[in-house]
This record gives C-alpha cells, sequence and structure tokens, in this order.
C-alpha cells in the first residue's frame, strides 16, 4: 500500500514515514492520541511491562470519550493486527503492574 498524499498522515512518526505512528516512547503511563491514514496496522510493543496490560482505544464520535478496540491487548513484548478507519485517533493504554521503558507503534501495512 503505497503513500497517499490526500491522506491525513499520522501527527507523530517515525523518522519520514507517514505511515509509521508512535504511540509510547519510553513511557510508563497512557499515551496521547495520534491520527492515522487509515487501512490495516501492526500495532507492536516492547518494554518492561511488569505486571501491565498494554490496550488501544479511540477517540469516540463525542470526540472526548476513548474507546477500547476489542480484541487487542499485550502483556508482554508481542504484537497485533488492527483496522482503523481514515482519520481514527488512537491511543495506547498502560493499565496495572510497574512498567517502564514502554516502546509502541502502529506500521500500516
Amino acid at each position: 500500500m503505497g503513500y497517499n498524499p490526500n491522506e491525513p498522515t499520522p501527527s507523530v512518526h517515525v523518522g519520514n514515514d507517514p505511515n509509521v505512528a508512535t504511540l509510547l516512547s519510553n513511557a510508563s503511563a497512557t499515551g496521547s492520541g495520534h491520527k492515522v491514514a487509515g487501512g490495516t496496522y501492526i500495532w507492536s510493543a516492547v518494554g518492561t511491562f511488569s505486571g501491565a496490560t498494554l490496550t488501544l482505544e479511540f477517540l469516540g464520535p463525542d470526540n472526548t470519550t476513548y474507546v477500547a478496540i476489542s480484541g487487542v491487548s499485550l502483556t508482554a513484548n508481542g504484537s497485533a493486527e488492527i483496522d482503523a478507519t481514515i482519520g481514527a485517533i488512537i491511543r495506547c493504554v498502560v493499565t496495572g503492574g510497574s512498567p517502564s521503558g514502554l516502546y509502541s507503534t502502529l506500521e500500516r501495512i
């Protein structure tokens, strides 16, 4: 899938690649929301989980409430495939445990 300059690009991206959004960088708590271009993504996360669970949420239609993305969570280094609509705002949520050094990205495939 190629880059389309008419689609929204992630608000935070890796290097010059608009298809990779950084959700967490050396974090221990929930990240902020990031707009994605839409499509199928690989969500990955690594770090010291120490009992924490990572999940994904998207900003709901009221533009205030975040809604859980069903069926995706990580309790250790790993990845999952998700689909996102054009312009969705997605964040990585950290709950429980005593995590540190968490990194998480969404990469459009």
